[in-house]
């Protein structure tokens, strides 16, 4: 890494050229940036249920209708009627628009099963015309809460839309010359417009408004935690640089893969925001307080990429960790969400380190450096960790009770992912719904799907027998509103055919579908169900007009479907709905004949499990994953269990604040736990980065924690305030989930700045920290297995920790190291250098022997404190480490088999000295 920081620094403006040539190509590219809101984002990728619903649709017809609903006093007065007929000629008249009924141009096939005239011939003028209409309409039950309700306070237009993809329908206009309609009729009628179509694109309109509003709010969010942390133009002005530079590379590479922004990602462009301010946050702090003590802006610079260049290395993989743990779900929208977030922190994380730097790089130092910049904050981060120490035990104890509190409430989840609940109860689409809920029929839709195995199967009356005992059975459960089946359409046409023949009896159809008189008196009529034999004109009817019919039964008879329409908006109650048709149909269908309920509604519904075992794997990859990174990163597992303490307990009190507030696990909450996770852990890395090096310089740990906290502790502090007011800002949203998402993800980092002021001193009091770099960067020479008997049978890597735990000294040449007759309690290995031993006799000194590499001295101040005997001095620039009694428990502590093979080396090291001073004596 040393040879990037020295070509940033070197050649920075070529860096930030090349930043600029990139920047363009991608901002190019980025403003074809597209927004989807299409249910199928919201689905899981590959599913066999999609494919399902996507065979049936293409044979049926889409079930995602467009409803405008009339509500007034009286449906069937002349004016509302008049209306109605032209609500439904204009709304027909809509490029895109393949047909619309409703009351006013329904046909009806029980005058006439052939050539069925309209049902509402002309307005009624008069109150008895009024009331034989309202009588009609009672007699045909398919019509009902379907065109009109039963008490004719509302009527429905059923806006039937042509096959076209959403991107064309919403480029066609289709939808707002629906509305545009609607909203010149309304008055002083109530007249309302809802359905799926109108869904995705009322909600593609207000993505686009809530990207308007995120983008400039996560701004002004980082201008205003910038200027308050730093106070000065370039401590604001290049962290926005790096942060356009970030959102338009992330902006132009999913153009480029052709990945738009839907319902899912929605919230991406805020975050990258607010993430890439958090990381330029440290640099820019790290170099304020290097440029206090720099003579030149390259030295500065220099020293802020070595000294914060390993730990945002290590957070940014963390973070990017946590929103790749999401690519392990399922529904595509978090899949992407996952990716592209994890591509964004990623150049997030370069843009800090390379065009912060080089800008500061070109621009002269600071005029007034203070190096303690906000004094106040460090003050109040110190006296928290010197509480935090002091009363541990407590806060430990507290921190448990809360945690096990929150366990509590996790039982108590729900999960729930449906369009209707995507938006405000007073919004004006979920109004809408909820006026032609109320009113008519559910403006949600779904399939029950039949299917036989055998061609002719819906011609049978037995078939049919229990087609019908299904349709009664789902009409009969909570929720549903109306249910429209073949059989229906069957029973239509069998009244029809025995009304044209009513004069001369009962009609029988020929194979051609020619009507042929005949058959019983009029008096004497029955119902295909009372006599079957009727059953063959009907169906032969049918077969006659396959593309009259084809919306309910395919060409061969071997597929059909019942049409349901519900109010159900929950994923549990549209569940056990779902799990009662097919629970009924096993019980009543033989094998040969199989329901299964299918449609967007349900697709959304069974997307819940993917919830949950999204939110389970994800959650899982994140918490391993990252714990492993803590744990190489600190080389101790039992560190990076600590390590991981403080940045979960939000996460557990984010899942107990979901079970005692009711907020639902849905697309927006199930990705909060693992994105936190990955984000929080961030400061952790910092600080105890920074504890690392500040240990170093003192040997007191509790000193070394309160000069981190009030140190590094502020630029941490003042992340999380702009993470904290980044995520809340989503909860101007116009969708219920990114609402949720923002509100409970603020929630949790709130959470985490308190764990990481109060518990982390308190778990940190006594542990020693070290770091994967300071490993790195220790110098124990050439095979120190080999040349120091210290560290004989030990790898160099368990060296290095042994030295790092002990303790590294340097000492230049004349200086020295021990003095005959102080007191000293720890011994020492010479690993560079060379050092003369010298004894003080009656006024003269006397060199008693010479020392080199391995050599070790004041072994006897390690077993027991006493006076040295003798002056240890540098003869050359001198590396010692430092063993007392404490370093050893540590390192048996941490890792105990280590430390068996050093008492080993030790014990056989005295023993060597012992047996040589005696054979010294004895000679």
């Amino acid at each position: 890494m040393e040879r990037v920081y020295r070509a940033i620094v070197d050649w920075p403006k070529a860096a930030l050229l090349i930043v600029a040539v990139a920047t363009t190509l991608f901002a190019w590219h980025a403003r074809a940036t597209r927004l989807d809101a299409s249910v199928e984002t919201l689905l899981a990728e590959g599913d066999s249920d999609k494919a399902y619903y996507d065979e049936i649709r293409r044979l049926f017809g889409s079930d995602e209708i467009g409803v405008v609903g009339v509500i007034t006093d009286d449906v069937y007065r002349p004016e509302v009627l008049e209306k109605i007929r032209r609500l439904t000629d204009e709304i027909a008249a809509i490029d895109g628009v393949a047909e619309v009924v409703s009351l006013t141009n329904a046909v009806d096939p029980v005058a006439d099963v052939l050539d069925p005239p309209p049902l509402v011939d002309a307005i009624p003028r008069t109150p008895e015309e009024s009331a034989a209409l309202r009588a009609k309409l009672a007699e045909r039950p398919i019509y009902l809460k379907n065109l009109v309700s039963a008490d004719g306070h509302a009527a429905a237009l059923n806006v039937f839309f042509e096959e076209v993809s959403d991107e064309e329908f919403a480029r066609r206009g289709i939808d707002q010359a629906v509305q545009a309609i609607v909203a010149r009729a309304n008055g002083p009628e109530q007249v309302v417009y809802t359905g799926l179509p109108h869904f995705k694109v009322y909600a593609a309109d207000a993505m686009w408004n809530d990207l308007a509003r995120f983008v400039p709010i996560a701004f002004g969010i980082v201008v205003v935690v910038l200027a308050l942390c730093f106070r000065s133009l370039r401590g604001v002005v290049l962290p926005l640089l790096a942060i356009t530079v970030t959102l338009v590379w992330t902006l132009g590479i999913m153009a480029l893969a052709g990945t738009p922004l839907s319902l899912g990602t929605l919230a991406l462009p805020p975050l990258l925001l607010v993430l890439a301010g958090a990381y330029c946050l440290h640099v820019l702090a790290d170099y304020y307080e290097a440029a206090a003590a720099s003579a030149s802006p390259r030295e500065a610079v220099l020293h802020t990429l070595r000294s914060t260049g390993a730990p945002i290395v290590i957070t940014a993989i963390t973070t990017v960790i946590g929103f790749l743990s999401l690519v392990t779900n399922q529904i595509v929208s978090i899949r992407q969400l996952g990716l592209y977030a994890s591509i964004g922190v990623a150049i997030a994380f370069v843009m800090s380190l390379v065009v912060v730097p080089a800008a500061l790089a070109v621009l002269r130092l600071p005029r007034a450096v203070r190096e303690d910049y906000s004094p106040a904050v460090s003050r109040f981060l110190a006296a928290v960790a010197t509480f935090s120490i002091e009363r541990r035990t407590a806060i430990i104890v507290a921190t448990a009770l809360l945690c096990a509190a929150c366990l509590t409430q996790i039982p108590k989840i729900q999960v729930d992912n449906n369009l209707h609940s995507f938006f405000r109860e007073d919004d004006p689409v979920r109004a809408a719904t909820d006026a032609i809920n109320e009113n008519l029929v559910g403006s949600m839709a779904f399939y029950v799907a039949i299917d036989a195995d055998k061609p002719g199967t819906m011609k049978k009356l037995d078939t049919l027998e229990r087609i019908r005992a299904l349709q009664k059975h789902v009409d009969s459960l909570p929720g549903v509103d109306k249910t429209i089946s073949f059989v229906d359409y069957a029973e239509l046409l069998d009244r029809g055919t025995q009304s044209a023949g009513a004069e001369g009896g009962d009609i029988i159809v020929d194979e051609q579908g020619n009507l042929v008189e005949g058959g019983a008196p009029s008096g004497e009529r029955k119902t295909f169900w009372e006599n079957p034999a009727q059953l063959d004109s009907v169906i032969q009817l049918v077969a006659s007009s396959p593309k009259s019919f084809q919306r309910v039964v395919n060409a061969d008879f071997s597929r059909t479907h019942i049409l349901v329409r519900t109010t159900l908006a929950r994923s549990s109650d549209i569940e056990a709905l779902v799990r009662e048709i097919h629970d009924f149909a096993a019980r009543t269908f033989p094998p040969e004949l199989r329901a299964r309920a299918t449609g967007n509604l349900i697709l959304m519904m069974e997307t819940t499990s993917d919830l949950v075992s999204g939110q389970i794997a994800s959650l899982a990859m994140a918490t391993v994953a990252i714990f492993a990174v803590m744990a190489l990163m600190f080389l101790s597992v039992r560190i990076g269990l600590i390590a991981m303490v403080p940045n979960f307990v939000p996460v557990i009190v984010f899942f107990g604040l979901m079970g005692l507030t009711g907020a639902p696990l849905n697309l927006g909450t199930t990705i909060i736990a693992s994105i936190v996770l990955g984000i929080v852990v961030d400061d952790t890395i910092h600080l105890m980065s920074r504890l690392s090096t500040e240990i170093k310089r003192t040997t007191e740990q509790e000193t070394a924690m309160v000069r981190t906290f009030s140190s590094v502790g502020k630029p941490a502090l003042f992340n999380s305030v702009l993470l904290f007011l980044g995520f809340a800002s989503l909860a101007t949203s116009t969708f219920v989930p990114l609402q949720q998402f923002g509100v409970l993800s603020a929630i949790t980092i709130l959470a985490a700045i308190v764990t990481e002021l109060a518990l982390f001193p308190a778990l940190l009091a006594t542990t020693r920290i070290i770091t994967l770099w300071d490993l790195l960067g220790v110098k124990l020479g050439h095979d120190p297995h080999r040349t120091i008997p210290l560290f004989e049978s030990l790898r160099p890597s368990q060296a290095r920790l042994v030295a790092l735990l002990a303790g590294l000294e340097s000492h230049p040449q004349g200086q020295h190291v021990v003095r005959q007759g102080e007191i000293g309690d720890q011994m020492y290995v010479i690993i560079d250098g060379k050092a003369e031993v010298r004894v003080h006799a009656n006024g003269h000194e006397r060199k008693v022997r010479e020392l080199g590499r391995g050599d070790v001295f004041g072994e006897m101040g390690l077993i027991r404190s006493h006076e040295r005997t003798a002056d240890v001095v540098a003869t050359a620039p001198l590396e010692v480490m430092t063993v007392n009694e404490s370093a050893l428990a540590r390192v048996q502590r941490r890792y105990p088999r280590t430390a068996a093979q050093i008492f080993r080396n030790l014990a056989r090291i005295l023993s060597d000295r012992l047996q040589s001073e005696t054979a010294r004596r004895g000679t």
